[in-house]
């Protein structure tokens, strides 16, 4: 009898865990809340003036005026070359950049709290002329 039981109990367990609609065809769970955080990771277009305050790489978008910390992880390596020749022909001049990123965070230098900072992905182009502030 004891078998029986058991026997049941493990044909129900295993039964219920297939997903099956009432026509025998199975359903797939999506998750969700993967897709969304893919979905939220897709670069985005960003433009704006690039310059350098003390340490920090930072932007400033051209249409709403907001200021981004640039991440030194992300595709800076030609970003830093044409800045850094700019530099020496004009100090205070700023750098024109049109590129793709998304946003993340980092800790501080002083490892006190985090910095929401822009991270490149592509550098689509730079100009040494053109200024949108």
């Amino acid at each position: 009898m004891k078998k029986f039981i058991l026997i049941t109990l493990l044909i129900v367990i295993l039964s219920g865990c297939e997903n099956k609609n009432p026509d025998g065809t199975e359903t797939k769970k999506t998750d969700t809340t993967k897709s969304n955080k893919i979905s939220s990771l897709a670069p985005v277009k960003y433009k704006g003036m690039y310059f350098k305050e003390k340490e920090n790489r930072v932007m400033t978008e051209c249409g709403s005026g907001k200021n981004y910390l640039i991440s030194a992880k992300g595709e800076i390596a030609i970003l830093d070359s044409v800045f850094s020749s700019l530099q020496k022909s004009n100090p205070k001049q700023k750098l024109y950049l049109n590129a793709e990123g998304f946003s993340s965070v980092q800790e501080k230098a002083q490892g006190k709290g985090f910095d929401t900072v822009l991270v490149i992905t592509r550098l689509i182009g730079t100009d040494t002329t053109f200024n949108c502030e």
